[in-house]
């Protein structure tokens, strides 16, 4: 079981870090499809680490879990905020 959430969690980091930053460029161009981007990546983020606060173990990657979940989540609400749907 621990080397599968590794593998999810290796995915995860690679792939999820490469789509927000993608998103973030692209959203600082003023692209729609930018703006979409970073929010479906925000709020994947902000889902995951809910996951890790709330239904995971107690370890000693806690507070990073829960500063990535609120900076995210506070990430998620600005944007959501400036974006007219």
């Amino acid at each position: 079981m621990r080397s599968t959430w590794f593998g999810n969690d290796s995915v995860t980091l690679g792939f999820g870090i490469s789509v927000l930053m993608t998103g973030l460029l692209l959203d600082r161009r003023d692209s729609i499809r930018g703006r979409l981007l970073w929010l479906g990546a925000l709020g994947h983020a902000v889902h995951k680490y809910a996951f890790y606060l709330l239904g995971a173990a107690l370890n000693s990657f806690f507070p990073p879990f829960v500063a990535a979940f609120l900076l995210e989540l506070i990430g998620l609400m600005l944007t959501r905020a400036r974006t007219d749907v």
